[in-house]
């Protein structure tokens, strides 16, 4: 079984290659002589919201609280094919805590994620500085890993998670002027496909896996026992040379293997502060009649 499902993840990392590539195909048909600059969308953001956790291995029940998290946001057109292709890379950090209905009980959650994609393009008006719509999708890989401590349980107070996963990822995007600034309505998207992920049997102790019980502890992941529904609205408001974003992100994680269920939802506020920015050379001028490419729109 580890073998097929590792032979499944070969080959949807291969497929996720051959997009790419097929992605690129036109590039010989570009204008090599015309020097293309592409801009850097990065964004440093915090998250406060609430998070509603829910793990049968630690315990029945659900618990709810708070919820805040820390990210980089940073998206790019592609060097290859920078007007058709664009890449996005996403880190972040997140912390929960959360009580049972009694309120006599918490439940700690821990979690780092890495993601990093690459999306086909399309946009009905490229012109830089009117209102139009710029669309993508494409694939994208997903790393998770982090867990769940609960003080109440002294045998097994924790649960690991960790997953790594082959994403289908899409981005919808629009110029407007609100009170002669411009900003950037955006909202992205994220569902796993196939992957992998952790977990052990139900009752399992972890000092029994030290111990050396390792079987039956990698999944192959799919939808039928592992789903995640990723979203963020935002807006990015031009103020000079520097981006406020706004908006919401809403996560739904849930898998259910080995008679475990893990479910954990959150809603989040997203403040974030970045900007536009292009790396130069101090050696090299910059083309006055240089093609700027912007990643969003």
């Amino acid at each position: 079984m580890i073998k097929d499902m590792f032979t499944a993840i070969v080959r949807a990392t291969f497929l996720m290659g051959v997009l790419a590539i097929l992605g690129t195909a036109t590039v010989a048909a570009q204008d090599d002589t015309a020097e293309i600059l592409r801009p850097i969308t990065s964004t440093y953001t915090i998250e406060l919201g609430k998070a509603h956790l829910c793990d049968t291995y630690l315990s029945p029940l659900k618990y709810s609280g708070g919820s805040i998290a820390l990210g980089y946001d940073r998206w790019r057109a592609m060097k290859a094919n920078p007007d058709n292709w664009v890449a996005n890379l996403r880190i972040g950090a997140e912390v929960d805590h959360t009580k049972n209905p009694a309120k006599n009980s918490s439940l700690w959650g821990f979690m780092a994620k890495i993601r990093w994609g690459a999306m086909r393009r399309w946009t009905a008006v490229p012109s830089i500085g009117k209102n139009g719509l710029s669309i993508g999708v494409g694939p994208s890989t997903s790393f998770d890993a982090g867990c769940l401590y609960s003080k109440r349980n002294s045998n097994n107070p924790a649960s690991a998670k960790c997953s790594w996963t082959i994403d289908a990822s899409a981005f919808a995007t629009t110029r407007v002027s609100v009170f002669n600034k411009m900003v950037d309505l955006t909202w992205e998207t994220t569902v796993p496909v196939v992957g992998a992920f952790f977990s052990p049997q139900y009752g399992e102790l972890y000092y029994e896996i030290y111990l050396g019980d390792h079987s039956g502890l990698a999944h192959f992941a799919h939808w039928g026992n592992f789903f995640r529904w990723d979203n963020i609205v935002s807006a990015r408001i031009h103020l000079g040379g520097t981006l406020l974003q706004l908006g919401y992100h809403s996560d739904l994680r849930t898998t259910y293997v080995n008679h475990i269920n893990y479910r954990h939802v959150s809603h989040a506020l997203v403040i974030g502060v970045g900007a536009d920015w292009l790396t130069v050379s101090p050696s090299k001028k910059i083309n006055p009649d240089a093609k700027i490419v912007p990643a969003l729109y």
